[in-house]
């Protein structure tokens, strides 16, 4: 339990350090304004999320995206649908909020499966992965908040997510 818990703080750690050295949603620059060193320009894309998840049971999910990139790093939300594929079907509503650096990935979800058998279990997900863009490889492990006990959820991902473009905007600084 204890490592556990150090990996999941050191995930929180590192997400929040990667959003902060971003600077915040309209500018990859390191200083402000009158004085900043400009990492390149700013792209904001709204899209379609998709990803396979693989663990015990394959599943899918599709859904909404917004992210942001630049030169060196990217960071983003996906608003989205897990269905598992098994003879008992579970859905999740899924929020997951990421950002990378250098090609280095961490972020977290937060599922909420349901079986239509009246079970349900909300989870924390802390991942860590490769990735740029609209484009991460990760691996994540399900921690429970509620519910520990439902079946067929899976504990330990590896998971492939693609963001497929709708509407780009860019902004130069």
């Amino acid at each position: 339990m204890k490592s556990l818990l150090s990996i999941l703080i050191f995930t929180l750690l590192n997400t929040v350090s990667i959003f902060y050295a971003i600077g915040g949603e309209n500018s990859l620059s390191l200083h402000n304004k009158s004085n900043h060193i400009i990492l390149g320009s700013t792209h904001s894309v709204y899209g379609i999320a998709t990803g396979v998840h693989l663990n015990k049971h394959p599943m899918i999910e599709l859904g909404y995206s917004k992210y942001s990139y630049g030169q060196v790093s990217s960071y983003g939300s996906s608003y989205t649908l897990e269905n598992y594929f098994i003879n008992d079907l579970i859905i999740a509503p899924k929020a997951n909020y990421w950002a990378n650096l250098f090609g280095v990935n961490v972020g977290f979800s937060v599922p909420w499966y349901f079986n239509f058998h009246g079970d349900n279990s909300i989870k924390f997900r802390p991942e860590i992965g490769i990735g740029y863009a609209a484009f991460k490889i990760n691996y994540s492990a399900n921690i429970s908040i509620t519910n520990r006990d439902m079946k067929n959820i899976g504990t330990h991902f590896l998971s492939i997510n693609y963001y497929i473009r709708l509407k780009e905007k860019e902004k130069l600084e």
